[in-house]
């Protein structure tokens, strides 16, 4: 059957008349290569503005900106030859290097102006304002920078001079009061030793500037005030305790004196027989404070020379009695030292003509020399060095000091401290820097021997090394300051010292880590030692002793270094003696510890003992028969030694060991004073027989006289 389709028609809109729109790709092409076009343009732009800035950055950094003779600067402009994007650059470099130049060339120039104007701050706030001037005048673009920079430098140095400024005037005046106050004890304790009757110097004015100086609120408690932050309560207290003891110790020594003259007029023979008893009466009176105990005579006596009740009762006498009590235990103990002047100047001229003479004087004796002209301490003593070595040994007033520091006794306990106490040499150096050479060459020379033959009088092999009483520390540490004055110095001498105080405190562990380092892993401390000194490996005692200075050595001088001083220190301390017994050099020697005719004593006492021995026969040889064993326990000074044979044995008599000592040349010495002795026994002798003459000079003496004879003294 046909089908029959139905015509579906669209629904019917309005409607433009439809027009055919045309292509754009062409339009878009275009576009793209405009743009292609621009961004190549840019990019080679871009590539020229990046070589010109490089241009500019050279130029900028190779313009100078120093004047080649003078190294000043020089505000330049930039070449007119660059570009304007390379010349903008080049600014910016040149900006850039001349506020640095500006700013070291103004910290440095403030630098030295501070050290020329130290403590100055107004003279350097002047001359570096003119200088800051000066620069700004120059600097033309850079002229606010640099009086900003300037301004910086100038608020940062003036506050800092004047803090320094500040601090040392104060350190300045508390050392200045201090001395005053020191001093005006001293002047105090000198004059009350010898008060006029009337006038400044009498009792009453001496007691009265005492008073002023110790009272409450009085010129010590002004000064610990004024300085508190330098000075502490417990200081002040002892300061014045120390014008106490020396003012109430004049007044000790002024009754001294009247005993000691009393004494004289009763028996000018043996004076010391009254003077002990009446000395120890007034001890125990000072420790208990009390004279109730002295016998009726003897406590009126010594009331009549002003030893009272009174005396013990004075204000603070309670905190310095005991002290006042060793003084006079020291005078009693020492009383041919303090009996009176004229004794102690014929002790001292006894020493002198043996000074003068060439012949060796005992430790003590030096020192009571050195006493008598007023270089009791080692200050004294650094002070008067630069004259009494240049003045040498010919001089007529310090010829004889002279001779006594270069002999080749034992040094003064005064030269001693001043050479071996290390706190003591810091300080002398510190005080005076030129001091240190002064110092050293004393050393050389006090601690170099030169042998002699006593017929020729000429010198014998080379100088050796004695170390004049002084300890092994005290020669490792001037060998240490030689080396180091004799190296390149990267510290000053104050420097040294404290670089060493702290290595002294360093903990052990990190002092061994820093040796190991400075040594190697594979190189141990006493291998370094052995290489150093030269010493046998077997030599323990001189390994030992060199071990113990080597890693403080090793850590302040470096191995070179520290290698020089131990080499050294070793050739000087460990002496090579044919008769010392043993293989190896030793620390203990004759001819450190005797000179001359005392060397020759003590030999002749090896020989002595010797003799007792049924070991002896007259063949025998000094350092191939028999030697002198070093005992240990007695120290390198005066040392003892036992005679042994070529194995070791001790020498005996019967069942005593032999051995030897310094007893002989002590008792030598001790014989030298035997003349002066008897010669004091003649005067006193002669000074009795006026005595009798003139009995009634002295009124109480008969009534003392009565009181003491019961009482067991005479």
């Amino acid at each position: 059957m046909a089908e029959i389709k139905r015509f579906s028609g669209d629904t019917v809109f309005n409607k433009a008349i439809g027009v055919v729109r045309p292509s754009s790709a062409g339009v878009q092409a275009g576009n793209e290569m405009a743009q292609i076009g621009a961004r190549m343009f840019q990019a080679g732009y871009e590539r020229e503005v990046a070589k010109q800035k490089t241009v500019g950055k050279e130029s900028g950094m190779t313009m100078p900106i120093r004047n080649a003779e003078t190294d000043a600067l020089e505000f330049r402009s930039v070449p007119e030859s660059l570009s304007p994007v390379a010349a903008q650059e080049a600014q910016t470099v040149i900006d850039r290097r001349y506020l640095q130049a500006l700013n070291l060339d103004i910290k440095k120039h403030a630098a030295e102006l501070r050290l020329q104007h130290e403590r100055d701050p107004e003279g350097f706030d002047t001359a570096f304002s003119e200088y800051i001037k000066s620069t700004v005048d120059n600097a033309g673009r850079y002229s606010q920078a640099a009086r900003e920079i300037g301004s910086d430098y100038a608020g940062q140095h003036y506050t800092a001079i004047m803090a320094a400024k500040l601090d040392f005037e104060d350190r300045v005046d508390y050392q200045n009061s201090y001395a005053t106050i020191v001093a005006a004890g001293d002047d105090l304790q000198a004059r009350r030793l010898a008060p006029d009757a009337v006038g400044e110097n009498d009792l009453r004015s001496l007691d009265g500037e005492f008073d002023e100086l110790i009272r409450p609120n009085g010129i010590i408690d002004q000064f610990g005030d004024k300085h508190a932050d330098r000075i502490s309560v417990t200081q002040i207290v002892q300061l014045k305790k120390t014008i106490r003891s020396q003012y109430y110790g004049s007044q000790l020594s002024e009754i001294a004196r009247n005993v000691d003259s009393f004494a004289e007029q009763q028996n000018p023979y043996a004076p010391e027989s009254i003077v002990t008893q009446q000395l120890r009466f007034m001890q125990d009176a000072l420790r208990t404070g009390s004279t109730e105990q002295f016998p009726k005579p003897l406590q009126e006596l010594l009331s009549s020379f002003g030893f009272t009740q009174e005396f013990l009762a004075q204000e603070g006498m309670a905190g310095v009695r005991n002290q006042l009590a060793s003084q006079l235990a020291v005078i009693e103990g020492n009383k041919e030292e303090i009996f009176n002047s004229e004794r102690a100047a014929r002790t001292v001229q006894l020493i002198d003509n043996r000074i003068a003479g060439g012949f060796v004087v005992s430790a003590d004796s030096a020192q009571t020399y050195m006493n008598s002209i007023g270089l009791q301490d080692a200050y004294a003593v650094a002070d008067a060095l630069p004259v009494i070595l240049k003045n040498g040994a010919g001089h007529k007033d310090t010829g004889r000091l002279y001779s006594l520091l270069m002999g080749n006794g034992q040094l003064p306990k005064s030269v001693k401290t001043m050479l071996g106490d290390v706190g003591v040499v810091r300080d002398i150096i510190a005080r005076d820097p030129n001091m240190l050479p002064i110092l050293q060459n004393f050393y050389r020379q006090a601690t170099t021997f030169q042998p002699f033959d006593a017929e020729t009088g000429m010198g014998t092999g080379l100088p050796i090394y004695t170390n004049r009483g002084l300890s092994e520390d005290a020669t490792v540490f001037w060998n240490t300051l030689e080396a180091y004055s004799n190296s390149v110095r990267t510290l000053d001498v104050e420097g040294f010292f404290a670089r060493q105080s702290a290595f002294d405190q360093m903990p052990k562990e990190d002092r061994k880590a820093s040796v190991k380092r400075i040594l190697g892993d594979n190189v141990k401390l006493e291998d370094f030692v052995i290489e150093s000194t030269g010493a046998s490996p077997s030599d323990y005692n001189q390994i030992s002793f060199m071990s113990s200075y080597a890693d403080e050595l090793l850590l302040m001088h470096g191995k070179e270094k520290a290698a020089q001083i131990l080499r050294s220190t070793a050739n000087q301390v460990f002496v090579d003696e044919k008769i010392i017994f043993g293989n190896f050099p030793s620390i203990y020697s004759v001819q450190k510890s005797y000179k001359g005719e005392e060397q020759t004593i003590f030999l002749t006492d090896v020989a002595e003992q010797l003799l007792r021995s049924p070991q002896y026969s007259s063949d025998m040889k000094a350092g191939e028969d028999y030697f002198l064993m070093p005992d240990p326990r007695e120290g390198t000074v005066f040392p003892v030694f036992t005679i042994v044979d070529a194995n070791g044995v001790p020498f005996t008599a019967g069942q005593e060991v032999l051995q030897v000592g310094p007893n002989s040349v002590l008792a030598y010495r001790a014989s030298q004073t035997k003349k002066t002795r008897e010669q004091l026994i003649a005067e006193a002798m002669e000074q009795r027989e006026r005595t009798l003459r003139n009995r009634k000079a002295f009124p109480q003496q008969d009534a003392f006289l009565a009181g003491i004879g019961t009482m067991g003294i005479m």
